[in-house]
């Protein structure tokens, strides 16, 4: 339905040729659906998996490998102002398609077939991460949670999931430090000096962080092999984990008032304006809708007037 849209506006476009080109890119989307469906049996579900999350790491080390060795494989793109793009070519694109092989990268890592697998899949996370951090791509950060909070809600194996996710997110967490601490990784302007200097050192660190992600999946999934946990201890397991939740929960009504005034402080920052300067990280953790609210509203009141057309 949207490819056809999308080739319909061909009767009031300004411009067939760019048009056509977004009615050939949206075709890719149908025919890869369409071949999904013809071509997949259960059987194969893994191997999907398995390469989805393969390509989408393989995209992720690409892009980050440009801001490690910005001398010989940097990009320059005025548009993205430092935001990492490649190769995409666009960075909430590349925001998305990290978010997804993180979070595949989890499941697999949680629930690979040898310790060996499981171990691979963990060993990508420090690398996802830090090109999804890279991208300051607020909606594929949302992605990224609304993902994690579903496969939670419908996994049978939750319990085993939620360890994974304390585990692999705690080294992914520190490698996310690393690249926050490189402030020519998240500035606008940087000399390419800095660049290269602080994507050395991050170029021996981050692999260390794969390693140990791969060490932790590999002994999480040798332990699970010893037998299952007894339903005590996984039932004190899942209180802990909701008594951690409900207190991030109350630590933020506190922080801001109650429940008001997080609605208040929440409706402030998408109502207002962008935060500038050259340090991206101001616009990453600002909620501000950089304008889309009016325009939301200029589509609504157009809908409003000619609901028909």
């Amino acid at each position: 339905a949207f490819t056809g849209w999308t080739a319909l506006s061909l009767l009031w476009t300004s411009s067939g040729t760019q048009t056509m080109l977004s009615v050939e890119r949206t075709l890719v989307y149908v025919l890869a659906a369409a071949a999904a469906a013809a071509m997949l049996r259960s059987a194969s579900y893994r191997s999907l998996v398995w390469g989805v999350w393969a390509g989408a790491t393989a995209v992720c080390g690409d892009g980050l490998l440009t801001r490690l060795l910005p001398a010989s494989l940097g990009v320059v793109d005025p548009i993205a102002g430092n935001r990492l793009e490649a190769p995409v070519g666009y960075w909430n694109g590349l925001g998305l398609l990290a978010a997804l092989a993180a979070v595949l990268a989890v499941g697999l890592a949680a629930r690979g077939r040898s310790p060996a697998a499981r171990a691979l899949a963990a060993a990508s996370l420090p690398v996802i991460v830090p090109t999804l951090y890279l991208t300051f791509s607020r909606g594929a950060w949302v992605a990224l949670a609304a993902a994690i909070a579903v496969a939670l809600a419908l996994a049978p194996w939750r319990l085993e999931l939620a360890v994974t996710l304390l585990v692999q997110g705690a080294i992914a967490a520190v490698a996310l430090w690393l690249v926050e601490r490189a402030k020519a990784m998240r500035e606008i302007g940087v000399p390419l000096d800095r660049q290269v200097q602080e994507g050395h050192r991050l170029l021996w660190q981050l692999p260390l962080g794969s390693g140990g992600a791969a060490a932790a999946a590999a002994a999480q999934a040798i332990v699970a092999r010893r037998g299952p946990v007894p339903r005590t201890a996984r039932q004190a397991f899942a209180g802990a984990l909701v008594a951690l939740l409900v207190a991030c929960v109350a630590v933020v009504l506190v922080r801001y008032g109650g429940p008001s005034g997080v609605y208040r402080h929440a409706r402030s920052s998408i109502e207002g304006v962008a935060p500038g300067g050259t340090d991206l990280n101001s616009r990453l953790f600002s909620l501000s809708s950089n304008g889309r609210l009016r325009q939301w509203h200029v589509a609504l009141d157009e809908w409003r007037a000619h609901r028909a057309l």
